[in-house]
């Protein structure tokens, strides 16, 4: 049993926005802080309060009436193997007698209720049509959409009665006719016993802490939606010991500090039972140190409550989980996510903002949920893109971390230049990155004369991708010693998003002796007597009497020696020879400390940088139609 789709009408930050479809195994909403992903979460459980939408389209004066009803509208589909469990034994059934002439009898060759109930009963699967009204008590209240709430005949019109056959599934599986009767659309068994064993599918687990660390005692083996009665289930549980060291095992999969639960009766007389955790080897016996749920950290009992349903459910359940990794550190939730996807006859609706959540779930669906005045809107992803971004994100040296949640993207050189120019940007150019990521580009050699149709073809994939990939407001690289022929072509190809520093690299800008003085012998072990700023200098002078390591391919030889040289050979030949050999130049970390350096005690000499990474980010904004 699965949610194939879902309709939200006039229900929180939702007005009336597209159906929504939804497959089984992972299925994952995304979006910002405060786009709507919980209020999804809220409506997918089809268990809300009421909460009409408000905004200035639905309510635009003060005095507006007001439209307080909220509803769902959801479709699932139902194999027949469940079906038949959930179909109560000995009770009353109904569903509705297709008209004579319609398609619907002609397919299963007659109007005979026998033969109606032999194909309802035998069918692979059927999908139900139901609406999920709002309720005060949080509890699941069904209506119709069409009659019958299952695909097969013509939809009859909301309200209407129907001519319909009441029958009885024995517990042998065997079933008999009581009869013919007109009844409400209502009283349509998707409405009346389908859906609300649908509902009872439903687990939901918010970004909360479960208060469920005592429970009466019991022999319920079915966890309530609210895993309140998780302490029972576990208790009843412990009779099953392969089942239940199955438990413990994934548990401490997800979360190696803890060795193990168990359940205890609770002290007082109170015919309760409480989950105690250990975080020693139980082997030991001391059940004294092993300290009660209640008192753990929220992710134990969200973990517990989740692989409950997962390892122990005989049949397949809906699993809604929000923002796993607000309760769970980055590599619980891989591992969580890992044994999910062992159990694909279960859906996962996920809600999160974490780009490694989404990628290591592989989801077969993506939403991006999006809030705009008139409400929550949102995006369906093709999950293939997804794999798609991944390996042009690789051809690059990037990762789906590094861009996902940005607004936009401003591509470097590299590490050092990601680390370094939001440093620059903020401290020197006094200007903010409002929203845009700098990501470096770890092969950026492939945008020479021989890969760079490739490579920038990569780029404008990416942007084909949807949402998950902001757009790139351009391009800062290193100049390299390119002719004005070669800059120029690439900016055509790029569609003028490429800009080149005006030296040959960035570390062309650090190449201060006081700075790399300062650095230097804040180097443990760099060298015995302290480094001076007049013994770098006298070292730079030198390479640019000799014009060291300004190579033929490095430009207009009119130019000055500090804009053309390689400053990265430079620098690691200069930490090498005077600190005999100790001390490597290691980017970014060492130019990292002199961009810091220089911020401090000399930002005058990186405005220039400064300057050109604003103007970078600023035209590329206005580019794409962003306010600076």
């Amino acid at each position: 049993m699965h949610i194939s789709s879902l309709r939200i009408h006039n229900y929180k930050c939702f007005n009336d926005p597209p159906k929504l479809v939804l497959t089984p195994g992972f299925n994952i909403i995304c979006g910002v802080n405060n786009a709507g992903k919980t209020a999804l979460l809220e409506a997918a459980r089809l268990r809300f309060l009421p909460a009409p939408h408000r905004s200035l389209i639905t309510v635009p004066t003060v005095d507006a009436h007001h439209d307080l009803v909220s509803f769902v509208d959801a479709s699932f589909v139902v194999h027949k193997n469940e079906l038949r469990r959930v179909l109560p034994p000995d009770s009353l059934l109904r569903i509705p007698i297709p008209e004579a002439s319609s398609d619907f009898a002609n397919k299963i060759g007659t109007n005979d209720p026998s033969k109606l109930i032999e194909w309802f009963l035998s069918n692979e699967e059927h999908t139900f049509h139901v609406r999920a009204m709002q309720s005060s008590d949080d509890n699941s209240n069904f209506t119709s959409i069409r009659c019958p709430s299952f695909d097969s005949c013509d939809a009859l019109s909301r309200g209407e009665r129907f001519d319909g056959v009441d029958f009885q599934v024995r517990l042998d599986g065997t079933w008999i006719i009581n009869g013919l009767n007109n009844v409400g659309a209502n009283e349509d068994l998707g409405i009346s016993v389908v859906a609300p064993a649908l509902a009872r599918s439903i687990y939901a687990f918010k970004a909360e802490r479960f208060n469920v660390g005592v429970s009466p005692f019991g022999h319920d083996q079915v966890l309530d939606p609210t895993a309140a009665n998780l302490p029972e289930v576990l208790n009843y549980l412990q009779g099953n010991p392969t089942r239940f060291q199955d438990l413990n095992e994934h548990l401490r999969e997800v979360l190696p500090q803890v060795r193990g639960i168990s359940v205890v009766p609770e002290g007082g007389g109170l015919n309760q039972v409480k989950i105690l955790v250990w975080t020693h080897d139980s082997s030991s016996r001391r059940v004294d140190l092993a300290f009660p749920l209640r008192e753990c950290g929220t992710g134990v009992a969200q973990v517990l409550a989740i692989l409950y349903v997962v390892l122990t459910s005989d049949q397949p359940r809906i699993l809604i989980i929000d923002e796993p990794q607000s309760f769970l550190h980055p590599g619980a939730v891989n591992k969580l996510i890992e044994i999910l996807k062992r159990h694909q006859q279960h859906q996962y609706i996920l809600a999160t903002h974490t780009a490694a959540v989404i990628a290591q779930a592989t989801p077969r669906t993506i939403t991006m949920l999006k809030a705009a005045e008139s409400g929550t809107t949102f995006e369906t992803l093709d999950p293939k893109k997804l794999t798609d971004i991944r390996v042009y994100l690789a051809e690059i040296g990037a990762g789906l971390a590094d861009v996902f949640g940005a607004d936009n993207v401003l591509w470097v050189e590299g590490p050092t230049e990601e680390l370094c120019f939001p440093k620059l940007l903020e401290l020197i150019a006094k200007k903010s990155l409002r929203g845009t990521a700098v990501v470096g580009v770890k092969n950026t050699g492939d945008f020479n004369r021989r890969h760079q149709r490739l490579v920038i073809e990569i780029y404008k994939r990416m942007s084909e991708c949807g949402s998950l990939i902001p757009p790139a407001v351009g391009f800062l690289f290193d100049e390299e010693g390119r002719s004005e022929q070669e800059k120029q072509e690439l900016q055509k190809l790029s569609g003028h998003l490429i800009t080149f520093t005006n030296r040959r690299m960035y570390e062309n800008y650090l190449l201060d002796s006081e700075a790399i003085a300062a650095v230097a012998n804040s180097i443990d072990g760099f060298r015995d007597a302290p480094l001076t700023a007049d013994e770098v200098r006298q070292r730079l002078d030198q390479a640019e009497n000799r014009n060291e390591d300004a190579t033929p391919d490095s430009g207009d030889r009119s130019r000055p020696w500090i804009e053309r040289v390689r400053a990265d050979c430079v620098l690691e030949k200069l930490f090498s020879s005077m600190s005999q050999c100790r001390v490597s130049y290691r980017k970014p970390e060492h130019s990292v400390k002199l961009t810091e350096w220089l911020i401090e005690h000399n930002p005058e000499s990186l405005k220039e940088i400064a300057d050109l990474v604003a103007e970078s980010i600023s035209k590329g904004r206005g580019r794409i139609g962003l306010r600076n």
